[in-house]
């Protein structure tokens, strides 16, 4: 894992910075082809759940199925069709939580 410059900072919390902007802001195809490009990928995620969460992610872009300008329900939506089983339901609720952060803001 990275370390973290200032005390209290964390990937994990900025993991989840970005995955809240994946899913509640209208560009979320273009935020995760930006990140991939600059060669983010799943396992540099140190929490395993948001790991899981961003290979849902990658997969919902590839697919086309992730796409701007989407309502954030619909990219939810997208990103949780792709969450592969053990664990689907409670990483659902994550990607749930983390839409409702965003728009709470």
């Amino acid at each position: 894992p990275r370390r973290c410059e200032e005390a209290g900072w964390s990937d994990a919390e900025a993991e989840k910075g970005l995955l809240m902007s994946v899913v509640s802001d209208g560009a979320s195809a273009t935020t995760v082809r930006e990140c991939v490009e600059k060669g983010l990928r799943a396992l540099d995620f140190s929490d395993k759940d948001n790991e899981r969460i961003w290979e849902a992610v990658e997969r919902a872009r590839v697919s086309g199925s992730l796409r701007d300008e989407m309502a954030p329900a619909q990219a939810v939506a997208a990103v949780k069709k792709e969450i592969s089983d053990p664990g689907k339901k409670v990483l659902g609720t994550k990607v749930d939580k983390l839409e409702l952060a965003g728009r709470d803001g």
